[in-house]
C-alpha cells in the first residue's frame, strides 16, 4: 500500500513538472512569435511611413505580409532588410 501512495506522490510531481516545463514553453513561443512579426501600425512607426506607403509597398510586392481576419502583419526581418537595401552611405546619394 505504501508503494502505491509513493508512486502517486511521485506521479504528482512528475505531472507538476511537466505542466511547468509546458507552460515555460508556451510562453517561450508566444514571446518569439511576438518578436517576430509586426502589425501595419508598428511596421508604418518604425518605417516612418504613411498608411498609402505602407498599401504600395504590399502591392507592388517590396514587402512581404501576411493577412489574418482583415489584419496585416509583417516580419520584423523583412523591415530590416527594406531598411538596409535602402542604406545610402554618403557620397553614394542616387
Amino acid at each position: 500500500m505504501n508503494e502505491l501512495i509513493d508512486l502517486a506522490i511521485y506521479i504528482s510531481r512528475e505531472m507538476h513538472t511537466l505542466k511547468a516545463f509546458v507552460q515555460w514553453k508556451s510562453r517561450m513561443f508566444s514571446e518569439q512569435i511576438a518578436g517576430e512579426w509586426v502589425d501595419s501600425k508598428r511596421a508604418m512607426t518604425i518605417l516612418k511611413i504613411s498608411k498609402r506607403t505602407m498599401q504600395d509597398l504590399r502591392d507592388n510586392g517590396t514587402l512581404a505580409y501576411s493577412k489574418l481576419m482583415g489584419k496585416f502583419f509583417y516580419k520584423a526581418e523583412d523591415l530590416v532588410k527594406l531598411l538596409e537595401s535602402n542604406y545610402l552611405k554618403k557620397g553614394n546619394s542616387h
